[in-house]
């Protein structure tokens, strides 16, 4: 596959994850203002909204004047817009979707998750209302244009750390929040007040492990697949 042709199969997916991301706000956003920051599934996307409009705008300006690469910075910000829709995916499909199975999740944003049984937990987390776009669609979508099609050619090993800022700085913002009775969650494994601190540990650990490895996999497999050979 050419290099025009990777670049024009990522601007249709970036644009597609945009529309999607959009949709999804539009279908959320009566919940509030406050509220809706308070999940790291909202905060997620619109990072990974944010990045795909500057993806899409330097490709655009790429395809016009073929002089001008696609700045780094961009780049940057795909990886982490890719990396924290992975954390997302991920926690919802192996925690939260059971949780929410076994009625384990309580209120979520207005969503009563006191269904039974772990395909009603999937088919709540993965298929109701936004959930469908900023669980399941946009991540996936974002984890196909970048490992496969958006070349990483001046993507760095150093560029790594910069995948975990996002979740640093909403992990701490969220624990003090919580810590001085602002909000109450908003996920139960982030629960440090209620939680043994044991538990509230291996949660911070875990998340942190997650993304580390996170990005590192997606550094490798964005060289292996996307970069071009040209």
């Amino acid at each position: 596959m050419t290099k025009q042709t990777k670049l024009m199969t990522a601007l249709a997916l970036n644009v597609l994850v945009i529309v999607l991301e959009v949709a999804g706000l539009a279908t959320c956003w009566g919940c509030g203002f406050g509220r809706f920051f308070e999940f790291y599934t909202d905060d997620s996307n619109v990072l990974a909204l944010v990045s795909s409009i500057c993806y899409v705008v330097a490709a655009v300006l790429y395809l016009k004047d073929p002089e001008r690469e696609i700045p780094h910075w961009v780049k940057v910000l795909r990886f982490c817009g890719s990396a924290v829709l992975m954390v997302t995916f991920l926690v919802v499909a192996f925690v939260l979707a059971p949780m929410a199975g076994m009625g384990g999740m309580g209120d979520m944003g207005g969503i009563e998750t006191g269904s039974t049984g772990l395909l009603a937990g999937y088919r709540l987390m993965a298929w109701m209302n936004e959930f469908k776009y900023f669980h399941l669609f946009c991540p996936l979508l974002s984890l196909v244009s970048f490992i496969f099609f958006e070349d990483g050619k001046w993507l760095r090993k150093a560029d790594i750390p910069y995948t975990w800022i996002f979740t640093l700085i909403y992990g701490v913002i969220l624990v003090i929040l919580i810590i001085v009775g602002v909000v109450s969650g908003p996920y139960p494994f982030l629960m440090v007040r209620e939680n043994p601190i044991f538990v509230s540990v291996l949660s911070v650990i875990g998340i942190f492990a997650l993304i580390a490895f996170l990005g590192w996999g997606l550094w490798k497999l964005n060289q292996k697949f996307a970069v071009s050979k040209e």
